[in-house]
């Protein structure tokens, strides 16, 4: 049987939580694909990129958030390993409190990307009838 340490665990929870906070930064940004083709190739989707709400325009100008906000993440992660070994009797805290964060940040990050994502396709919001 593998005999792991509970300190090794929560050193490979807090790497997990960063991962996981790239893969909301790679889904934020496939929710955009469509919204940026609206703003590379206006006249393809005839008036839409006139009428954008603003949500979306916000989201257009930053974009840069989707790999940003991980890259950030990853030095949060390194300080909270580190951490471990200064102050091994907070580290289960610690984790538990990155893992916290990682799950508000990532589903807030990709929840804001994908409802402006999506929200010029919308009929009732972009006027369309």
């Amino acid at each position: 049987m593998l005999d792991v340490g509970h300190e090794e665990m929560k050193t490979g929870t807090a790497i997990l939580n960063a991962l996981l906070m790239w893969v909301f930064g790679f889904a934020s940004a496939a929710c955009q694909i469509k919204l940026r083709n609206v703003m590379m190739y206006p006249d393809s989707y005839g008036n839409l990129c006139r009428c954008l709400p603003p949500m979306s325009g916000l989201a257009v100008r930053v974009f840069w958030l989707w790999w940003a906000v991980p890259l950030a993440w990853g030095a949060i992660t390194i300080a909270v390993v580190l951490a471990r070994r200064r102050h091994p009797e907070v580290m289960s805290d610690l984790v538990q409190f990155h893992t916290s964060a990682t799950l508000l940040v990532g589903v807030f990050m990709f929840g804001f990307f994908a409802v402006t994502g999506t929200m010029p396709f919308v009929s009732i919001v972009a006027g369309l009838k």
